[in-house]
Formats: C-alpha cells, structure tokens, sequence
C-alpha cells in the first residue's frame, strides 16, 4: 500500500497580475494545515521561487476539492501540488500542469492495534471494512472505488476527523498521505493505538 505518488504543481492559464495586492502576490492553496511541515517545506520553497521572480507568495490551507475549484475558476493561482495525472477526466482541463516533479507523497492506510497486516488496495475488496479518507485526496478515492463498495467508504473534512472515527471505531481503517497523518497522529492522537498497517 505504500504507494508513492508524484506531486505536480498546477497553474491556470491566466497571467499573475489578475491576482494578489496589485498583481504582486502569487496564491496557492494547500489541503493541509498551514503548521504541518510538508505545508512549511511548500511555502518556503514557492516563496523562494517567486521571490527570484519579484512576487510575493502566499500559501493558503483549504480543503483539496475546494483548492481545485479555486484554482480552476481563478481564486487563486493554482495549487502546491497534484496526483500526476489528475486532469484526466477531472474536468479541470484549463489547469496547467508542470513537469518538473515538486515532492513525491506516501500514502499509508492506518488501523487500531487489534486489526491484523494489511497489504494494500486489494487487501479491502470484498471486505465490509470501514474505510474513511481526507475528502478530495483524488489518488486514494480512485482506488478504494475499484476494491470497495461506496456504502463502506466516508469522504472526511480532515485528517483529524478520520482519525477520530478511527479512534471511535466508527471506521476500520483510515487512509492517508504520511507525513501529514503521522504528524496529527502525533500531536492528537498519540495514546489511541493508531498505527501503520502498511
């Protein structure tokens, strides 16, 4: 299950200047909080770039199906990163992608100690498992529709509300990106039981 997936940057077709305090200020969402250190590692970055640049840079955190939306009608510049291939059939065919790789993410499905090993998206076919996931994580909800039934699958706010289900035994399994899931894990949840199951 520990599937690495590439990021990619997005950007709408429109010039910068359309934007920002005066056209000075490039803006790009993030479905992660503001303090989690992929978001930190994002701002800093883009803030360098665009800074060579002569922009300002602001990083915004808003859920990822709202991102893409503000991103495709314009809200903002476009967003700190994507599944690779998300434009097809996503229906956001003005956004841009750029090739160059921004980070690569794992995603990692996360259970109580008393659930057994688990071995990836074909360990949950067939199976009447609760799954939840963070709502707009395009890569794992396109997944668990080819393994699960929809009746068994919640789409959450946040990475905080799986992992409460999670902890209430409202879902078996929440299914996450790493970095941000260990580190609510760690700052929330750290004497619930969560673990890794792979």
């Amino acid at each position: 299950m520990r599937n690495i997936f590439i990021l990619v940057l997005t950007l709408l077709l429109q010039p910068m200047s359309s934007h920002g305090e005066a056209g000075n200020t490039v803006e790009f969402t993030t479905p992660f909080p503001l303090d989690y250190p992929m978001s930190q590692k994002y701002r800093l970055l883009y803030t360098e770039a665009f800074g060579r640049m002569g922009y300002a840079f602001k990083l915004i955190a808003v859920p990822a199906k709202r991102a893409v939306a503000l991103a495709a009608n314009g809200g903002v510049h476009g967003e700190v990163g994507r599944i690779y291939n998300y434009r097809q059939g996503s229906g956001y065919y003005n956004l841009v992608r750029v090739e160059e790789e921004i980070s690569q993410v794992e995603v990692v499905a996360y259970g109580i100690d008393s659930l057994g090993p688990f071995a990836g998206w074909t360990s949950l076919k067939d199976t009447n498992l609760k799954v939840g996931f963070h709502r707009g994580m395009k890569i794992i909800e396109i997944n668990l529709s080819k393994v699960m039934n929809e009746n068994n699958i919640s789409r959450l706010v946040d990475i905080q509300s799986g992992l409460g289900m999670l902890t209430k035994g409202r879902i078996d399994i929440f299914i996450g990106v790493s970095s941000p899931t260990d580190n609510a894990i760690k700052s929330q949840f750290s004497n619930h039981g969560i673990r890794k199951m792979g």
